[in-house]
């Protein structure tokens, strides 16, 4: 296996290519490292164990998916643009008691948040592709995608994630996001793009974004 060292934003990383995965050196107490191992393999084991008919875990996963502040329920209507996530708050539909197949997608977010604390960040990206392929619209983790594929310097990818965020549930405000994406990928002119678009649906402005670009376009 070979290992190559970069320096990257200040950080040394370590790109493991033998096995394909991206990992990142962090600071981290050998407790909180020990910590974040420990919540890896209590939820992995979860998602191996899952039972629907599990009247148990029917229960654990309605209490976590009750509670859940970052992940809100939501519902696929069909629209004439195609499917689309609503907050199920503004959705009426009659209430009835039924088994939810899929195991919490809290379980993967514990999973995903535990790997990029400990630096292995293509592990994260697995896990909430994983949790993806189930529960098909979450914001929170197109955006945590997003930042994981720009740590790694996927841009492309991390501007497509950030794209269905607004393509999806409206959140325009991510055209910033796709905005310093291209910064970094070097393309000025589809960052002003992006900007452009900020600014004209948020009505705001944000004078770092617009010095980032103007420092990138005199570089050239």
């Amino acid at each position: 296996m070979k290992t190559f060292r970069l320096l990257l934003a200040g950080l040394s990383i370590l790109l493991l290519t033998g096995c394909g995965r991206f990992v990142v050196q962090v600071n981290l107490t050998p407790e909180e490292r020990a910590k974040d191992e420990s919540i890896i393999v209590e939820y992995q084991a979860k998602l191996r164990n899952w039972d629907p008919n599990s009247a148990e875990q029917q229960k654990e996963a309605d209490a976590i998916q009750g509670n859940a502040k970052d992940n809100p329920p939501t519902v696929v209507m069909q629209t004439p643009q195609g499917p689309k996530a609503v907050d199920s708050k503004n959705v009426q539909v009659e209430t009835t008691t039924v088994f939810e197949p899929r195991p919490p997608f809290q379980w993967f977010l514990k999973i995903a948040r535990a790997q990029e604390d400990l630096g292995y960040l293509s592990d994260a990206l697995d896990t909430y592709k994983k949790g993806m392929a189930i529960y098909e619209f979450s914001q929170v983790a197109w955006n945590n995608m997003g930042h994981l594929e720009e740590q790694m310097g996927h841009y492309d990818a991390a501007i497509g994630y950030y794209q269905q965020i607004i393509d999806q549930f409206g959140f325009t405000q991510y055209y910033i996001d796709i905005a310093n994406a291209y910064v970094k990928k070097g393309d000025s002119n589809k960052a002003q793009s992006a900007y452009n678009q900020y600014r004209l649906i948020t009505k705001k402005t944000d004078l770092g974004m617009e010095q980032q670009i103007q420092s990138l376009r005199e570089k050239k």
